[in-house]
């Protein structure tokens, strides 16, 4: 409550209350947020796996070989969306 104490209320023990919980409340707000990141790392760990990242070039070169007049167009994709494959 550094910040404009009386935004929500005008009631002096209320200020001096927020304000006592305000280091703790801090301290739970960076630990969730560093509990999250780590919760979204581990979970994109899991998926993010070699066949994960080798399936679109496999589908590429198969493309190619099975038609390469395919190529203008999948250069054209490779252009318009490079992380997709």
């Amino acid at each position: 409550m550094v910040f404009l104490p009386a935004l929500f209320t005008n009631s002096a023990e209320v200020v001096a209350m927020m304000g006592s919980f305000l280091p703790f409340m801090c301290v739970a707000l960076l630990i969730h947020t560093a509990s999250m990141a780590t919760e979204g790392m581990l979970l994109a760990g899991q998926h993010l796996t070699i066949p994960h990242l080798a399936a679109p070039h496999l589908l590429l070169c198969a493309m190619l070989v099975g038609s390469p007049r395919l190529l203008p167009a999948l250069c054209t994709a490779l252009l318009l969306f490079p992380g997709c494959i």
